[in-house]
């Protein structure tokens, strides 16, 4: 047993604390990104930094508009 525990008068030291603006990130935009399908996942290419979403396994990405956004569609397989 830690000796330290026995004496509750003490505060712990392995307790951080942290701080952080939530403020600071930025909010998600589906245009003006550049996006592949890697199996379920639509993945960004075009940012610093890794982001993308996943997508049901019976949806396609078939292109990007104009605007940036990625079109997606149902896959259907007919008899």
């Amino acid at each position: 047993m830690n000796p330290k525990s026995q004496n509750s008068n003490e505060e712990p030291t392995d307790v951080y604390e942290h701080s952080f603006d939530l403020s600071s990130i930025p909010e998600v935009q589906l245009s003006g990104h550049q996006w592949i399908q890697m199996g379920n996942e639509l993945r960004c290419t075009s940012c610093s930094f890794t982001h993308g979403t996943y997508i049901s396994s019976d949806y396609q990405l078939y292109g990007i508009d104009d605007s940036g956004k990625p079109l997606i569609r149902k896959i259907v397989v007919k008899d």
